[in-house]
């Protein structure tokens, strides 16, 4: 790590800036990329705003970040839907109908047959800086963090085609929990 760098949990504030590096670096084959900015502000501020995490690593611009989602932090007796909050309330213009439908299917898609509730749902390293060891430090400081509260696993969701990704999580110790058409599934004890 640079001696200027950190790495720090997201607040609010840091909201347009991770909206803006997640534009840049997703490809167009996932379902987030197509959103407008505010879109992205919306999805990432739901997210943070429900009790879970971001950690993001800084080196006077944001460089890279995590987004650690705990299922269990959504009402398992309702559909996870009706614990969005206001910011997406309301119907948003997109290609998928609405913000609403986008979360819900991330959200479903990631507990279908998974019994690991925390799962990175984001890694996210803006496209000048891919290739320095940062998604590796944050997935290692992810993981510490969790392990200090206590959470005994942790699992991830990735395209068969990001290979740099796919080869990221098996290098960290990560195991195919199960494996969709186009996705593996990834779980790893803590």
């Amino acid at each position: 790590m640079h001696k200027d760098s950190f790495i720090r949990l997201a607040i609010l504030e840091d909201i347009p800036e991770l909206a803006n590096i997640h534009k840049r670096s997703y490809s167009k084959e996932h379902l987030t990329s197509l959103l407008p900015l505010s879109d992205l502000e919306d999805y990432y501020a739901f997210f943070l705003e429900n009790g879970n995490e971001i950690i993001l690593y800084e080196d006077q611009n944001i460089m890279s970040f995590v987004l650690i989602v705990d299922y269990s932090s959504f009402d398992n007796t309702a559909n996870p839907i009706n614990n969005i909050g206001p910011r997406i309330r309301v119907i948003v213009k997109s290609p998928f109908r609405s913000m609403k439908w986008i979360i819900q299917k991330i959200l479903k898609r990631s507990q279908q047959k998974s019994n690991c509730p925390v799962r990175i749902l984001s890694l996210v390293t803006d496209v000048g800086q891919k290739g320095k060891g940062l998604g590796i430090q944050l997935v290692d400081e992810c993981e510490k963090m969790l392990k200090n509260k206590g959470v005994e696993n942790i699992g991830c969701s990735i395209r068969k085609s990001n290979k740099a990704s796919n080869s990221l999580f098996v290098k960290r110790g990560y195991e195919i929990e199960y494996e969709a058409s186009n996705t593996y599934h990834y779980v790893k004890g803590l």
